[in-house]
């Protein structure tokens, strides 16, 4: 399971996910809409996550993924936030597979 936590309450959140291998520890900021996103992931091999997932009143949501063993220490997985109007409001940080 792919947890979020802290992200606006009622909001969403569109994951993302790329090869481990590059990752970017610096996550630099992109600045769409003029607010600004650090994504650590390599945007030429990212890949949206089908669907989104749902933050509940405290800003909490939890993704299912179905992974196989030989996928351990090669996926990094992101998550851009919008708040409950569907605004832009920043990114999480990366969790590892």
């Amino acid at each position: 399971d792919l947890t979020l936590s802290g992200g606006p309450p009622g909001g969403s959140a569109l994951v993302f996910f790329g090869p481990l291998s590059l990752y970017n520890r610096n996550e630099p900021a992109l600045f769409p809409r003029g607010i600004p996103i650090f994504f650590g992931l390599d945007r030429e091999s990212a890949r949206r996550a089908e669907g989104s997932v749902s933050l509940n009143a405290d800003g909490n949501g939890v993704r299912q993924f179905s992974k196989e063993s030989s996928a351990t220490g090669k996926w990094a997985f992101q998550a851009v936030l919008f708040d409950a109007g569907g605004g832009l409001v920043g990114s999480s940080t990366a969790a590892f597979l």
